[in-house]
């Protein structure tokens, strides 16, 4: 017998059991009977924020039209969505002033007014030399930082008065 087919036989033996069991646990799952909500369906869902424990906000980019939705964990339902040009992952909100932040996909962040489940006015900042805006985190006195995916820098941005502080 060729040693290599002796070592392989030994080998398809010793792991046939762990195969089959593998194969007759994910056979034999039981799917949930929780009726879970779909946040946004067809879509891609990036981000999730919570605010004021009652709504569940996402940032959705996919192939079809990018927009940031509310859903109401009251409610059990989406209660509103705000088309944008483009969006991203970063999502933060500022309780103090109730603006959220969230990043574009084109070199920019939106600040939206959010109050009691529902969009108010929205402005885009445009960040030179921030090719696709990520992650967002809110500082102090109505400052956020910006992580700029592309040139893999950091940007302080004013988002009261869309002042940018540093870059780099």
């Amino acid at each position: 017998m060729n040693r290599n087919f002796g070592s392989l036989l030994l080998l398809g033996v010793t792991l046939f059991p762990f195969s089959l069991a593998l194969a007759t646990t994910w056979d034999n799952n039981p799917q949930p009977s929780l009726s879970l909500p779909r946040i946004a369906g067809g879509d891609m869902p990036l981000n999730l924020l919570e605010v004021d424990g009652q709504w569940v906000i996402s940032t959705n980019s996919g192939w079809r039209n990018a927009y940031l939705q509310v859903y109401d964990e009251r409610e059990h339902k989406v209660s509103t969505r705000l088309d944008l040009a483009s969006a991203w992952y970063g999502l933060v909100y500022d309780s103090k002033r109730k603006l959220l932040i969230a990043s574009s996909a084109e070199s920019s962040i939106y600040v939206i007014a959010f109050h009691k489940g529902s969009f108010g006015s929205k402005r885009e900042i445009a960040l030179e030399n921030c090719p696709l805006p990520a992650g967002v985190a809110v500082g102090p006195h109505g400052t956020a930082w910006v992580a700029c995916n592309q040139n893999e820098t950091l940007m302080r941005v004013d988002y009261v008065s869309g002042k940018i502080f540093a870059n780099g």
